[in-house]
């Protein structure tokens, strides 16, 4: 007689739903990572460049223009020490109040150089940025998504070998859009993970557990990427699309560029004065 081995297995008959509502919950989870990933591996840079192209550069002028004036009413200041004295304001003078000022107002120029660097290295990212084909940018989306489902530790649920072998390289692959490795990684991992994988049933209430899990850390990771998309210079990916913000900003800042010019015409009409009243008047 021969024994139906087929018999002897059951399947809960809410397993199969579980597990389809799982595979749903990992490409969820997926998407988030890969949207995360996005904006802190590729996203950043570019972001930061875009800004400075379009409203950086207005608060760089207004940065020099708030130099500007710090830097008269510091000449000012001394000036009116001198005048107060009774003294007369001879070259020397001059340029002991000048070197006193460089000494004073070195931090804050300090801050203009490191802004013109920034704006510098934000104009080469434009430079070298290009534009990736639709196609291009489906593959990447694809196979970052699957290795993510593959590797990534909230998904599986543990530090896999295959993880710590593989995925540095990935983020590297996806930093630098490079289509070609990513499916190249997926291919491999696919096949060791293949390879590895077991034929044994997952227990209904490990099912049950694992729709919980995936479920938490998809809340979890949508509230860390919610925090993201509200930070510098992550906020910028939502501002940068919005036309009447971008003229907005750059209306305000042009205002007070001006504003600050109009204030530095008038300390430079009260220097001038100062420098050609006698001192012996005004003491």
């Amino acid at each position: 007689m021969r024994l139906d081995t087929t018999s002897a297995i059951t399947v809960h008959p809410g397993a199969v739903s579980i597990q389809a509502r799982i595979d749903l919950l990992k490409d969820q989870l997926g998407s988030v990572l890969e949207q995360i990933s996005l904006l802190k591996y590729r996203a950043k840079d570019v972001l930061v460049a875009l800004y400075a192209d379009k409203v950086g550069f207005l608060e760089h002028q207004l940065l020099c223009k708030q130099i500007e004036i710090r830097t008269l009413l510091h000449r000012i200041e001394h000036v009116m020490v001198h005048v107060n004295r009774g003294a007369d304001i001879t070259d020397d003078i001059l340029a002991g109040i000048e070197a006193d000022i460089d000494a004073e107002m070195e931090e804050w120029r300090a801050r203009v150089r490191q802004q013109e660097e920034e704006l510098k290295a934000s104009a080469a990212i434009l430079g070298k940025l290009t534009e990736l084909s639709r196609e291009t940018q489906e593959r990447i989306k694809s196979c970052y998504r699957t290795l993510c489902r593959t590797l990534h530790p909230d998904i599986t649920g543990e530090e896999t070998d295959l993880y710590r072998r593989y995925w540095q390289e990935v983020q590297s692959a996806y930093t630098a859009c490079n289509a070609d490795l990513l499916e190249s990684l997926l291919s491999v991992v696919e096949m060791k993970s293949s390879n590895d994988s077991s034929e044994e049933r997952t227990p209904f209430d490990e099912l049950t557990s694992e729709v919980s899990r995936l479920e938490g850390l998809i809340e979890k990771q949508i509230d860390q990427l919610t925090a993201m998309r509200t930070e510098t210079p992550y906020c910028y990916d939502v501002l940068l699309q919005d036309d009447e913000w971008i003229e907005k900003k750059q209306k305000s800042l042009k205002t007070s560029i001006a504003a600050n010019h109009e204030e530095c015409c008038r300390l430079e009409a009260v220097l001038k004065f100062l420098l050609q009243t006698n001192p012996g008047r005004l003491h």
